[in-house]
């Protein structure tokens, strides 16, 4: 059993929920699940093996760490280059597994898309407080890492000096 079995099968199943869900409401889009690499040998790696293997998500590894450390390491793909040498990704999303995609959200993502705004949150709810909520985010690639002046996802993070990692939020 995983040390967190019953968050971990909640996540499992948000997880595979919103990949089929994604499907439909972003055709063309790639899925990046960021993971753990405890959480991904944990019997649930043929899961992962299989989403890789499909092509039905991109699995990004990564070696456990802070809670809030962790949680960044959705928006690594920002800085992914593919075989070409170009961004991987012009445009990423971040969305929490345990919050279902929704048509409503697809809508404001498609208005974000037409638009020259280089960020996209969602806070359309009185429980969205944080201007930036961590699962309602988006960003363009070049556009975000030229604002912060950075080219990797290494350099993003040293830009956090003085923050406590292990806090959420």
């Amino acid at each position: 059993q995983h040390e967190n079995c019953y968050d971990f099968r909640a996540y499992m199943r948000g997880l595979h929920l919103n990949i089929r869900v994604a499907e439909l409401l972003y055709p063309g889009w790639e899925v990046v699940v960021a993971i753990d690499e405890e959480s991904y040998a944990s019997p649930y790696r043929n899961y992962f093996l299989d989403l890789h293997d499909s092509k039905k998500a991109n699995i990004g590894r990564f070696v456990q760490s802070d809670l809030c450390h962790m949680m960044l390491w959705r928006v690594s793909p920002l800085f992914w280059i593919n075989q070409k040498g170009e961004n991987a990704f012009d445009r990423i999303i971040c969305r929490d597994t345990d919050s279902l995609l929704s048509y409503r959200e697809r809508q404001s993502v498609c208005y974000w898309e037409r638009g020259p705004k280089m960020a996209h949150a969602i806070t359309d709810s009185i429980s969205h407080s944080v201007t930036l909520m961590g699962g309602m985010i988006g960003f363009q690639s070049g556009p975000f890492r030229d604002r912060m002046g950075v080219k990797s996802f290494d350099e993003l993070l040293s830009l956090s000096q003085g923050i406590d990692f292990t806090r959420k939020g």
